[in-house]
Order: C-alpha cells, then sequence, then structure tokens
C-alpha cells in the first residue's frame, strides 16, 4: 500500500533549537582594548525563558594625558580588573517567529566591575617639581532592565545586541595621591581632576555622578546615579 506524500507537509516541520550559547563581549574590546576579556554563557531553562552569566577579567587602558601645566603621566604601572554580570531574558513569543535563544527578548540584568590602577606622575608646576604615584580603585554595581535582540545564523552562530539597557549604578571610587613631603593639597587636587576627565571620557557621565561629592579635591566617597547597559555579543550556539 503506497500513501500518497501530503503536498505542503514539509514547511510545517519545525527547525531543531539548540538551548545553549557561548559568547564573547565585543563592546568592551572595542572600548577598551583587546586585553577586556568578558565571555559569557546562555541556557534556555524554560520555554522562551533563559538565564545568563558573564565573567572576565576587563582592564581599562592606560591613562594617557597630554601634558599641560606641568602634568605628565610618566608611566602606566599596573592594572587590574574583574567583572561579573547576570541577567534573566524573556524572548517575547508572540513577536518571535523561532523558539529562544532567537529574537527579541527583555528582563532584569545585574552587573558588577572593579578596576585598579597605578600610575607614576612626572610634575613640573609652580609649587612642585619632581615625581608622584596615583592608586586608584573604582567599583561599580548596577541593576536595571534590558532590551534585546539575538540573531541566531546559519544556525550556530549567535549576534547579540543588548540595544536598551537604563539602571541605576553605586559607585565606589578611591584615590590615593603620594608624593614627597611638599606635595601640596593644590597639586593632589589638579591631578585628581585629570583623572577624571580621562575617566569620564570612558565612562560617559562618571564626572556628573560624582558631583557635590568633592571629587576635584577629596580621594574617596560612594555616588548612586544612572548605569547603561549596551552591549554587542559574537557566540556559537550548541
Amino acid at each position: 500500500l503506497t500513501v500518497p506524500a501530503l503536498p505542503g507537509l514539509g514547511q510545517y516541520r519545525q527547525e531543531k533549537s539548540f538551548k545553549n550559547v557561548v559568547r564573547l563581549n565585543l563592546t568592551g574590546m572595542a572600548l577598551f582594548g583587546t586585553n577586556y576579556i568578558v565571555a559569557g554563557y546562555e541556557r534556555v531553562v524554560f520555554p522562551h525563558q533563559t538565564f545568563s552569566v558573564n565573567l572576565g577579567r576587563p582592564v581599562l587602558p592606560g591613562i594617557n594625558i597630554v601634558e599641560s601645566e606641568g602634568y605628565h603621566v610618566s608611566k602606566n604601572r599596573k592594572d587590574n580588573g574583574y567583572n561579573a554580570s547576570v541577567d534573566y531574558r524573556f524572548y517575547l513569543a508572540g513577536e518571535n517567529k523561532f523558539d529562544a535563544p532567537r529574537g527579541v527578548y527583555i528582563g532584569p540584568y545585574y552587573s558588577f566591575n572593579y578596576f585598579t590602577r597605578e600610575n607614576s606622575w612626572t610634575l613640573t608646576t609652580a609649587s612642585y617639581s619632581g615625581t608622584a604615584r596615583s592608586d586608584m580603585d573604582l567599583m561599580i554595581n548596577v541593576v536595571g532592565a534590558e532590551l534585546g535582540y539575538q540573531f541566531i545564523i546559519a544556525r550556530r552562530i549567535a549576534l547579540d545586541f543588548v540595544m536598551i539597557g537604563p539602571g541605576f549604578a553605586l559607585y565606589d571610587f578611591n584615590l590615593n595621591i603620594s608624593g614627597d613631603g611638599n606635595l601640596d593639597p593644590e597639586t593632589k587636587a589638579k591631578i585628581h581632576e585629570k583623572i577624571g576627565d580621562a575617566l569620564d571620557q570612558r565612562f560617559n557621565g562618571f564626572e556628573k555622578a560624582f558631583s557635590g561629592n568633592g571629587f576635584k579635591s577629596v580621594g574617596g566617597f560612594n555616588s548612586i546615579g544612572g548605569g547603561y547597559r549596551f552591549l554587542i555579543h559574537l557566540g556559537f550556539n550548541f
């Protein structure tokens, strides 16, 4: 007995979806250099829902300040950093033709970043001539919500865009300036200002987050401000 094939039956066969994605953060590498290495893993835990975790060693690029008024960074001595973030994604069933982890998603996220940097300075000013050292550490905690879209290309290549990610950020900043005994408060404050300007170029709104805290003259404080998340990931779906 021969059963004729039903026309169009093949078009209803659902493409097999894979539940795992490993990825690399491209945005951090573009902003901070190839030493910024953060990798992630995403797993489908329920239909249309995933959980992801990202870990790595982000490193701030060297502080490059154009020599002016006798202030010059002579050496970026050492740096270190840590990153950890998690998010829970809801892939919108009504908007997506395919199963997670593919398509548009929304969800909450938490991000932790910690940076340390030590710099040597050569100073030739009206009040001081010699060397100094700055030791900085910066910790940023951000909680927020995100909107994004993940493309799956050729069934295996994952291209993930976190397009909108507003949040609340807690900044913990400490900066210690040391030098010879005659390193005056005005010179220290000027180094604070230059480091703050350099950080503000890398973290948009950084100095604004510390407004009212005496950033130009004191070395450590906490501040609550706005946070934001925009990321591009390249990954492998399996």
